[in-house]
């Protein structure tokens, strides 16, 4: 079962999130949720959470 996380970043700093996770093949789907402030989902398979969330932590984001 897949897992499913709310974060808020900088809204000017969600392309470049969406490319690092676009670069990680089957770590991390990212989808934006609120562009403007910031919010966006990460949707990660079984078994990838805990590289999805390191790479969140490297990231300084938030989670909501």
């Amino acid at each position: 079962m897949a897992i499913k996380k709310m974060f808020k970043a900088s809204p000017s700093d969600l392309y470049y999130i969406k490319s690092i996770f676009e670069g990680y093949d089957n770590v991390a789907v990212m989808t934006t949720v609120l562009a403007k402030d910031g919010v966006f989902e990460l949707l990660c398979p079984d078994g990838m959470e805990v590289e999805a969330m390191a790479i969140i932590e490297e990231l300084k984001v938030e989670e909501v």
